[in-house]
């Protein structure tokens, strides 16, 4: 395999990787609006549930659990969002200088012939 080739093939690698990252992060994005609506809602029943008398204690405390349970889940979303686009980032840069390596191959076999 002609370096040429090596070098675009690591180029399509790379590129594959990040269009893998980039629907990773829309997944994990659709996932944690998803989450913080759960979220949202889970806190306006603990809300409406410290408000209202007939509610028991363990109702209480199951909702708050529920609600702290999404929360932690909603931040390692974000988390992991934030490592996907770290990666893309990454990925990108990669892309970039594989580009580069693959015109000076292409300059180079240009004046070999």
């Amino acid at each position: 395999m002609a370096p040429i080739d090596v070098v675009q093939a690591q180029s399509q690698a790379a590129t594959q990787r990040q269009n893998l990252a980039q629907a990773e992060g829309t997944r994990l994005g659709a996932s944690l609006a998803e989450t913080q609506r759960a979220a949202a809602d889970l806190t306006q029943r603990v809300a409406a549930a410290v408000q209202e008398n007939t509610i028991s204690k363990e109702q209480l405390a199951r909702l708050q659990k529920e609600l702290e349970a999404k929360r932690a889940e909603a931040d390692r979303q974000a988390q992991a969002i934030n490592t996907l686009e770290q990666q893309q980032t990454e990925a990108r840069a990669r892309i970039e200088n594989l580009s580069v390596a693959v015109k000076v191959a292409e300059q180079e076999k240009t004046l070999l012939k």
